[in-house]
């Protein structure tokens, strides 16, 4: 189907005068560890640079350090769901370089049967709701997933062959029996809602090194945060996230592109 990709991104920079932070969203990003601090800056640097008005990155203690000293924009909070729910986020991002334990899938957990927001779910996000799968359809409120082929596999309990020979039926299909909107990633992403499809003409083989789906996940969040409906805010972000690869080797190489260039690119884009 078509999306007005132009209609939607009139809405973001539509900012009445008497706007403030709060206006924008508040985002928080269960993101990080000690081990992958950089996917929590690049998915918080994301959100930030797409308009989100507020981010808190809920995170392992031992990686607040760095990650904050990357990115003073946000504030900080341990990782645990009672003190996430009780401060009233527009949206939760789970993933994002989280680390995948029998700790943090209790905590996605208690994220999707309690959450009263949106909520986004990448990367380690996604793994750690496989065993809390039944969920989805539960939770009152719209989940996103942003999973690449071999996470949809997994979640999916799809054969790799299969999904890439089915691909759009299979990401409908799995949309529609879980109530989620969903992007699969890959050439042509695959974004759907179970009954709305769209199919993303933007984007090129530049995009395939490690954090470009952190960005990806960082945008959605923040257009979420300000108030597109999650089908709107993901199939607008999975087309700048392409448009920015698509700019990118119109004066470099496909093999130079890193995250971070994405980051720049943002400003100018939008």
């Amino acid at each position: 189907m078509e999306v007005n990709i132009a209609e939607n991104i009139k809405k973001i920079q539509n900012r009445p005068v008497d706007s403030h932070k709060g206006s924008f969203g508040k985002l928080i990003a269960a993101t990080g560890s000690f081990f992958m601090p950089g996917a929590a800056v690049l998915s918080g640097k994301a959100a930030l640079r797409c308009g989100l008005g507020l981010l808190q990155i809920a995170t392992e203690k031992s990686a607040i350090p760095s990650i904050s000293s990357n990115l003073p924009e946000a504030t900080y909070l341990l990782r645990n769901a009672y003190e996430v729910l009780k401060r009233n986020p527009t949206a939760i991002l789970i993933g994002c370089g989280m680390g995948v334990s029998q700790e943090n899938e209790i905590f996605t957990k208690n994220i999707l049967e309690n959450a009263k927001c949106s909520i986004i779910l990448d990367a380690d996000g996604i793994t750690c709701a496989l065993s809390c799968i039944y969920l989805l359809k539960k939770t009152s409120k719209q989940v996103i997933l942003t999973p690449h082929i071999g996470e949809f596999s997994r979640i999916s309990g799809l054969d790799i062959d299969y999904i890439n020979a089915n691909r759009q039926q299979a990401a409908v299909d799995f949309a529609r029996k879980y109530n989620v909107v969903l992007a699969l990633k890959g050439d042509k992403t695959i974004v759907t809602d179970g009954e709305k499809v769209y199919v993303n003409t933007t984007g090129n083989v530049a995009l395939a090194v490690g954090g470009t789906g952190d960005v990806l996940a960082g945008m959605v969040s923040a257009f979420v945060c300000q108030k597109l409906t999650p089908f709107d805010a993901l199939c607008l972000a999975v087309y700048l996230h392409g448009k920015l690869a698509d700019i990118w080797v119109e004066k470099n190489s496909k093999v130079t592109l890193l995250p971070t260039d994405l980051l720049d690119l943002l400003k100018d884009v939008i």
